[in-house]
């Protein structure tokens, strides 16, 4: 069986395309990991979230751009069987996107640091410090469970 090198050298291919300038402008980005193959969007999702969160939490994996991919980063989650981190996903992203925006008004208003209330808000912290703590006591190995779904 693989290890989690299989991952590390994926991701490492994925973002090996991503340029410089798309992190300030939202519709290459979002171009680019759109058309990625499912596996390698699964990937790239799995990472950025399992890094982010476990990092800085849900506020940095949104403030930080990753969480405008949230309603996919779900979709994977649920895929994978990791049905437990893709509640926990869910319940931020309600939390985050309070307006009910559609996904790719959400994604655009995030990559363009639009989502003001992530700075200005501190009803968000506590709420999201929350899900921090459920995500890192799930019990769930996102990146392993990604890793046997492709193998």
């Amino acid at each position: 069986m693989k290890d989690i090198t299989f991952i590390e050298e994926r991701y490492d291919e994925i973002i090996s395309g991503i340029k410089p300038e798309w992190l300030s402008e939202w519709e290459p980005l979002s171009e680019y990991i759109s058309s990625l193959p499912d596996w390698k969007q699964a990937i790239y999702l799995i990472v950025n979230l399992d890094n982010q969160v476990f990092n800085g939490g849900f506020h940095q994996y949104f403030t930080n751009g990753y969480g405008a991919f949230a309603p996919e980063a779900i979709k994977v989650l649920q895929l994978i069987g990791a049905r437990e981190t893709a509640e926990i996903l869910q319940h931020a992203y309600d939390i985050v996107n309070k307006g009910g925006d559609v996904p790719v008004v959400f994604r655009e208003k995030v990559l363009n640091k639009r989502y003001l209330q992530l700075i200005a808000d501190d009803d968000l912290f506590e709420p999201l410090g929350r899900l921090d703590n459920a995500y890192a006591n799930s019990g769930e190995d996102v990146i392993e469970a990604l890793l046997n779904y492709y193998i």
